[in-house]
């Protein structure tokens, strides 16, 4: 199986990362799919602590999903927020871990000028032209 990538490399550990939180976020999915069932029975459902935790590790996407889309109401308002909370920390802790290697180094004023005016191709163009003696 040459498709797949040798233990111990960077491509292996992605890979095990994603094949988790699939298997996080298909876990969470059908435990809301199940409260919502149990609810309409009139039964009680899962507990809001226990999809908020499902939220930490890693399946939060699949509980928005839930909640958005299918109108399920899994854990209440509460838990709602929760994990509202969780994806809005995960997703920053990403952005924090991941962005700055890219970002160039600038004030928010050098960024927005930068962009208005249409990136370095645009500063050689505007340059003084020089006049007198000398000039072409």
């Amino acid at each position: 199986m040459d498709y797949l990538p040798r233990p111990g490399t960077v491509e292996f550990l992605i890979l095990c990362a994603g094949l988790y939180l699939v298997a996080v976020n298909a876990l969470t999915l059908m435990l809301c799919r199940l409260d919502r069932r149990w609810r309409d029975e009139g039964k009680p459902g899962i507990e809001g602590l226990t999809l908020v935790v499902l939220a930490l590790m890693g399946g939060w996407p699949a509980l928005k999903y839930a909640l958005w889309f299918e109108g399920n109401r899994a854990g209440g308002r509460a838990a709602s927020w929760a994990v509202t909370l969780v994806a809005t920390a995960q997703i920053a802790g990403a952005g924090a871990v991941v962005l700055p290697g890219r970002i160039p180094d600038m004030t928010a004023g050098e960024m927005l000028a930068y962009l208005v005016q249409g990136g370095p191709q645009a500063e050689e163009k505007s340059l003084p032209r020089r006049f007198g003696p000398g000039s072409e």
